[in-house]
C-alpha cells in the first residue's frame, strides 16, 4: 500500500465552504501557526506564534484519510498532485524540538536579524528569503486544538497530516512579512487582509479534480445541480458528478 497520495485533499467543515471551492479558486487566508523556535541560552524549545497566508492540503492516502477528516472537517475536494507542484505547492517542514536542525534554523535567523545588518543593501532580500522558507515550517507536535470538540490535544502529531502548502510569494502586510498573535486575534484588520488576498486566489480546472466529498447522501443531489448550474463545460460536468464520494462510503469502503 503506498504511504502518499497521487491526490491532495483539502477539508472544510461547511457545505457552503466546498460550494465556493468547485467554483474553480481557494482563496488563501491568514492561519495562526506555531513555528518551532529554541531559547539559545537555556536550550529549553518553545513557540512562537506568527500568522501566514496558506491553503492547506494533506498527502494522505484516501483509505488513511478518516482521523483527518474527522479532525479538519466532513467536506472536501481531491486535486491531483501534478496540479498541486504546477502551482507550486511544497510539503511543509516539520522541526522536532529535541532536533539539531531547529537549532540551526534558529541560529540562522538570529544572525539574519543583527540590528547592524539592518539597512544594508542584501537585508530585505534576506529578510524576505527567511520567512517565505518560515511560511513552510510547523513543529513536528505539540499542543492543536480539536475542532470537533474543542478540546486541547496536548500531543497532537502534526507530522501525521502530512501537509502540502500553497503560500502566495511575497505576500506583505504593512510591509512585513507575517502579523502577530494580537494582530490575528482583531477581527476587522485579519478581515481586510483576507479580503486582499483574494487576488491571490489558487486556480484549478474541472480535469484537475479527483474527488469531491460531502458529509450526508442527502447532499449528493444539492452538490449535483450546484455542479449543473456551473460555469464548467457539458462533459467536464458528468466527470465531476462521477467523483462525488460521501464521509460515509470513505469510512466503510476503504
Amino acid at each position: 500500500m503506498p504511504l502518499s497520495s497521487q491526490t491532495l485533499f483539502h477539508f472544510t467543515r461547511e457545505f457552503k465552504y466546498l460550494l465556493g471551492i468547485i467554483e474553480g479558486k481557494f482563496y488563501p487566508r491568514i492561519s495562526l501557526e506555531t513555528v518551532p523556535s529554541i531559547d539559545r541560552k537555556s536550550k529549553e524549545s518553545k513557540g512562537i506564534h506568527t500568522a501566514y497566508p496558506m491553503v492547506c492540503f494533506c498527502d494522505i492516502p484516501l483509505s488513511q484519510v478518516k482521523n483527518h477528516i474527522e479532525f479538519y472537517g466532513n467536506y472536501g475536494i481531491g486535486l491531483t498532485k501534478e496540479w498541486g507542484k504546477s502551482q507550486g505547492l511544497n510539503p511543509i517542514i516539520y522541526l522536532d524540538k529535541d532536533s539539531t536542525l531547529i537549532d540551526h534554523f534558529v541560529h540562522l535567523g538570529s544572525e539574519i536579524f543583527k540590528p547592524e545588518y539592518k539597512g544594508k543593501e542584501e537585508y530585505k532580500k534576506l529578510k524576505g528569503n527567511f520567512h517565505e522558507i518560515n511560511r513552510f515550517v510547523k513543529p513536528y507536535s505539540g499542543p492543536n486544538l480539536d475542532r470537533s470538540t474543542g478540546d486541547i490535544i496536548e500531543e497532537y502529531i502534526y507530522y501525521d497530516e502530512k501537509e502540502w502548502r500553497y503560500v502566495p510569494e511575497g505576500f506583505l502586510y504593512d510591509e512585513e512579512y507575517y502579523i502577530k498573535k494580537d494582530q490575528f486575534e482583531d477581527k476587522k484588520y485579519l478581515s481586510s487582509l483576507n479580503k486582499k488576498l483574494e487576488e491571490k486566489a489558487l486556480p484549478f480546472q474541472a480535469n484537475d479534480i479527483s474527488y469531491i466529498i460531502v458529509n450526508h447522501d442527502h447532499e449528493i443531489e444539492k452538490i449535483i445541480s450546484f455542479i449543473e448550474k456551473s460555469n464548467y463545460p457539458a462533459k467536464s460536468i458528468k466527470i465531476l458528478i462521477s467523483k462525488i464520494q460521501t464521509k460515509h462510503q470513505i469510512m466503510t469502503d476503504f
